[in-house]
């Protein structure tokens, strides 16, 4: 069930990104090539089994930020003034793959486990 509902939730999302920067008129959005990215990203979410880090989750910070900038854009012209689509394209995008391929052990235990190397190299 909880596949199925977060694939529900990143569906129902996803579509609403499209459907906002799809007619503007400075954004020339690759739907396929957009939904082919974000199928990628369920991969890597699904490469290290996480209770907390995962796509549902995911799925809720990129709904969280798509609010967060809709109310933002729209209570205040001077913040929606410094804000290209772009910009706006690059939060929504940087919600989604936040956590992407976080394995499920905390920093503390992942320098334990390889002796303190440098964690890039881990990932």
């Amino acid at each position: 069930m909880t596949g199925v509902l977060t694939s529900s939730l990143l569906k129902i999302n996803l579509q609403l990104m499209v459907a906002i920067f799809w007619f503007h008129p400075t954004v020339k959005l690759d739907v396929p090539n957009f939904f082919g990215f974000t199928s990628q990203l369920k991969r890597g979410y699904s490469r290290h089994p996480n209770p907390y880090h995962n796509f549902l989750h995911a799925a809720d910070v990129t709904q969280a930020m798509n609010v967060l900038l809709q109310m933002a854009t729209q209570s205040s012209e001077e913040f929606a003034s410094c804000l290209s689509p772009l910009d706006e394209i690059a939060c929504v995008l940087a919600a989604l793959s936040h956590d992407y391929r976080v394995p499920p052990w905390s920093e503390q235990q992942l320098l334990e486990i390889h002796n303190g190397c440098n964690l890039r190299e881990i990932w």
